[in-house]
């Protein structure tokens, strides 16, 4: 009688699948699988990691030992590495200053990454994908860069809003007879302002305080270095009445042998230089005299304004001629 022994030395073959960890997943499934059925799996790792799964999950990068034993008790022995990819993508930014002549800011984000995904928030619901994206409103924006393995570093960027008008102040003037042009006076507390005048006849000037003569309304546009302007008006007054007077004539005669010169004006504050025959001068407004002739008066108001007159006093002292007859008285 015969046994026939067989021989069964033939070992399980064992396919893997392997991934890699990164900030989308923390953690994986190892994948195996064999040729022959009823084999048992046995898997160690990292960390004192041990399984007997065939699809183990799995969260420690490294290296993992499968052990595969087939029902002959033939074993297979495979590596696998496990790798993790949680690098953060780099993130250099830049932010942007909105002024009235810049209204619109540009953010602005690199990274020397690649693959990366960019995604704006910032103030009243702003939302963008664009790399630098434009913005008009002053606040806080943030940026988040995201890697191709989903990893993601993020910034806070400020825009700042110089949108301030420049203060300004005005003192206009009054043209008279004596002041016949004035400068303008602008005031502000900032530096660095740019000037545009305008006004009667078509007058400009570039000036901070330019000198006029002609009375109206001036305005002045300010343009401060953030583009922004303030427009301020100022009226130059304009007082050149001349004073009306009217002289009163008279006469000198033997029982008036003196009188005062009158006049009668149309307003009060004003100065008086009178002259007349034999250099007659006087500074009152009613001085007397006792001489005929010509007198003048120049009359000046407090605006510097004058006026001139003349008034003729008449000489009327010529004696009566008379003659007397004489006659004889006799005795009846």
């Amino acid at each position: 009688r015969s046994i026939e022994v067989m021989k069964d030395t033939i070992a399980p073959e064992v396919a893997l699948l392997s991934d890699t960890i990164d900030c989308a997943s923390s953690f994986f499934l190892l994948s195996a699988s064999s040729n022959m059925a009823n084999v048992t799996y046995q898997w160690e790792g990292p960390m004192g990691f041990s399984s007997n799964l065939n699809n183990p999950e799995v969260s420690e990068p490294g290296l993992y030992t499968l052990t595969v034993t087939a029902p002959n008790f033939c074993t297979t022995i495979i590596d696998t590495m496990v790798i993790a990819d949680l690098t953060l993508p780099d993130l250099m930014t830049q932010t942007d200053t909105i002024n009235c002549e810049n209204p619109i800011g540009v953010l602005q984000a690199f990274s020397t990454t690649s693959g990366v995904n960019y995604l704006w928030s910032g103030p009243n619901g702003f939302s963008s994908t664009e790399t630098n994206p434009q913005v008009s409103e002053a606040g806080t924006y943030q940026v988040t860069v995201t890697g191709a393995n989903a990893c993601t570093t993020s910034a806070t960027l400020d825009v700042i809003a110089e949108t301030d008008l420049p203060d300004i102040t005005l003192t206009g003037g009054e043209l008279t007879c004596d002041t016949t042009q004035i400068q303008l006076q602008s005031q502000s507390s900032l530096n660095d302002l740019t000037y545009s005048w305008s006004g009667p006849n078509g007058f400009s000037s570039a000036m901070a305080a330019p000198i006029v003569n002609l009375s109206g309304i001036y305005s002045l546009t300010v343009t401060a270095i953030n583009g922004c302007q303030a427009v301020v008006e100022t009226e130059v007054l304009e007082n050149t009445s001349i004073p009306m007077v009217q002289l009163l004539e008279d006469t000198l005669t033997c029982f008036k042998n003196t009188l005062l010169l009158q006049s009668n004006p149309s307003e009060f504050d004003l100065h008086y230089q009178w002259s007349g025959p034999n250099g007659f001068v006087s500074l009152d407004s009613m001085p007397e005299i006792s001489q005929a002739g010509t007198y003048g008066l120049t009359l000046t108001a407090s605006n510097g304004c004058q006026t001139i007159e003349q008034v003729t006093i008449l000489d009327d002292t010529t004696a009566p001629d008379i003659s007397v007859l004489g006659d004889t008285l006799y005795c009846a």
